[in-house]
């Protein structure tokens, strides 16, 4: 009772590092919520800003700057500054017709446009595509003797385009709740490695072990009390974690795929518990330990899937990743966000998972034991 009293003084003596943590996290979260929960189920074309130059000059070439100005922003720069313009980025797209167009187009020669985009700029495509279908029409129209007067009737059949709805599902809207347990797996790393690294090397320093080694607390019984402590301690941050994604995702989070997430959450949460334990059977130095816990934590989070998704990752980095929880962690959210059957079958991906977490929490827990008997044999 007095290692349990002794272990939730010395937390409270921590709760400042536990707050700001959750403060960060929080922020985090609602930030990228907020870019996240944006109505993106309309589809809309980019115009992008061009600066053209018609070096032709002639109907066909009137007719197609008439039919860009529905879909572009022109912009009237001079020739000899449109360099500078494109270097500040006022202009994206930079467009010239050359002389002949026209005529080398209608003998159907082969002619184009000269276009200069910027290399990073998406919107370019855009304007290669609405140009390429203008003038296909044009060519059609041209070759079959349709019409004299094309490019009224081509205009109004390139405003025909298909409508295009992005449908609001649970599965789209549940992308908030998996980003938040994406991060959750950092905040859980980050702050045990700290907050419980911080307290056991307290209680596990050489002083306090000798005075143990001599009094009627076993070493078995003092590490069980620990072990106990540690757990209790991360569950109740998990469960802090957990209410706040029923408050800030109420209408999105009440579904299965939750349940099962939460369960990967508690697993991952315990072997964490039992690495940081290990980590602190190695080392007795509160800033070696602290220091460990940061890198860990902030170093695996960007090499599992955290913050960058893991298909997004080199593959030689994913086979390392292979070796931290939060790896297997990542990989059980992603699955169960996508999945929309539950059965044991479909499930059984998410439950090899957990069984990798499982044996990792036995391993460390092992290896802390076999260490932490050395180092009591060794003083003796």
């Amino acid at each position: 009772m007095i290692v349990f009293k002794l272990y939730w003084k010395i937390i409270k003596k921590n709760a400042f590092v536990f707050v700001v943590y959750l403060g960060i996290f929080l922020l985090v979260t609602i930030l990228t919520a907020q870019s996240l929960t944006r109505n993106n189920t309309k589809y809309e074309d980019i115009k992008v800003r061009v600066a053209l130059y018609d070096e032709d000059n002639t109907s066909l070439t009137k007719n197609i700057k008439d039919y860009l100005y529905d879909y572009v922003v022109f912009k009237d720069i001079d020739r000899n500054k449109v360099d500078d313009a494109f270097f500040y980025r006022e202009v994206e797209v930079i467009a010239i017709i050359p002389p002949g167009f026209t005529d080398k187009f209608l003998n159907n020669e082969e002619v184009s446009i000269n276009i200069k985009v910027l290399p990073e700029s998406t919107k370019a495509f855009t304007f290669e595509q609405i140009i390429n279908k203008y003038l296909n029409l044009v060519r059609v129209y041209q070759n079959n003797n349709l019409v004299s007067d094309y490019h009224s009737e081509i205009k109004e059949i390139l405003k025909q385009e298909a409508s295009v709805t992005l449908p609001e599902t649970t599965l789209e809207n549940y992308t908030i709740v998996h980003f938040f347990y994406n991060y959750v797996a950092y905040v859980v790393f980050a702050l045990i490695s700290t907050i419980m690294g911080s307290i056991m090397v307290t209680l596990k320093s050489t002083d306090i072990r000798r005075r143990n080694n001599i009094g009627r607390l076993s070493n078995r019984k003092l590490n069980l009390v620990l072990l106990l402590c540690n757990t209790l301690f991360g569950v109740g941050l998990l469960s802090v974690l957990i209410l706040l994604s029923f408050i800030l995702y109420k209408d999105s989070i009440f579904n299965i795929k939750t349940l099962y997430i939460i369960i990967n959450c508690l697993i991952y949460t315990i072997t964490i518990i039992s690495l940081t334990y290990f980590i602190i059977s190695l080392f007795e130095s509160r800033q070696t330990v602290g220091a460990i816990g940061n890198v860990l934590s902030l170093g695996s989070a960007f090499i599992t899937g955290v913050f960058i998704p893991q298909e997004f990752m080199n593959k030689g980095i994913l086979k390392l990743a292979q070796f931290f929880p939060n790896f297997w962690y990542i990989k059980v959210n992603y699955y169960i966000a996508e999945v929309t059957k539950f059965n044991f079958r479909v499930l059984q991906p998410a439950f090899e998972a957990f069984l990798v977490q499982i044996i990792m929490t036995v391993v460390f827990i092992i290896l802390s034991l076999v260490i932490s008997k050395r180092k009591q044999l060794a003083e003796l």
